[in-house]
């Protein structure tokens, strides 16, 4: 997206509209796990001021992500919704943000996507009722614990106290 500098008055400029998808260079890619599902979608407020272009705004896009819990594949949209940019501009007369506001999106994809959270669709996580199970529930008993003093002469602490030291 290319902002003409010139275009921009003293109450600002409203710029709308979209990018097409593959400005994300999300290619089929094992490592990145987002597809690109809808257009980059933009609204923004422009306004230059003491040297610089400040925009402000939203920008958004839809993305089919895959679960980190259950690697289910789901639909979720990614909104920056309180996006703002601000870029120096010395001299220029135009101004090209597309690889800042790629790279922006880029950098707001979750690390591990969770298909519960998903603004599109209601689901349930196949995977978040096996995600934290434990082979048993409480494997110290309150004997195992020690006493109210302090003193640790059963159980695991027991085994620890059989430990030696390797350096001596």
């Amino acid at each position: 997206m290319i902002i003409d500098l010139l275009k921009i008055s003293d109450h600002g400029l409203i710029i709308q509209g979209s990018y097409p998808n593959d400005i994300l260079e999300l290619e089929e890619n094992e490592q990145a796990k987002a597809d690109p599902l809808s257009p980059v979608h933009y609204d923004l407020s422009a306004t230059c001021f003491d040297g610089e272009l400040i925009l402000t705004g939203e920008v958004s896009a839809g993305l089919l992500l895959v679960c980190a819990r259950c690697m289910d594949e789901f639909r979720d949209v990614l909104n920056l919704t309180e996006y703002q940019v601000e870029i120096p501009i010395h001299g220029e007369v135009s101004v090209d943000l597309t690889n800042r506001i790629r790279e922006d999106i880029l950098l707001a994809l979750p690390w591990y996507p969770h298909c519960a959270e998903s603004t599109v669709e209601d689901r349930q996580c196949a995977g978040e009722d096996t995600m934290f199970e434990t082979v048993e529930k409480n494997p110290l008993s309150t004997d195992d614990a020690g006493d109210d003093t302090g003193t640790m002469e059963s159980g695991v602490w027991k085994a620890l106290d059989g430990l030696t030291d390797p350096n001596h």
